[in-house]
């Protein structure tokens, strides 16, 4: 599971970035929002569960 966050945590700072280079691409704040939402399934599971909820904040933030 350490290897799965931490996949996760690699591919939220290459949405972030393509996010914020390219803010004319609706896609990329999509995978953002739903690397977020993923994340904090897989932190949920392994009852972290405060930092499950930020995850999901986040992506829900970024789905408004």
């Amino acid at each position: 599971m350490k290897e799965a966050e931490r996949h996760y945590l690699k591919g939220l700072a290459i949405f972030q970035e393509l996010t914020t280079k390219c803010a004319d691409v609706p896609e990329y704040r999509v995978l953002l929002a739903n690397t977020h939402s993923n994340l904090g399934v897989l932190l949920s599971d392994l009852d972290r569960l405060q930092e499950a909820g930020e995850h999901y904040r986040k992506g829900l933030v970024i789905r408004e």
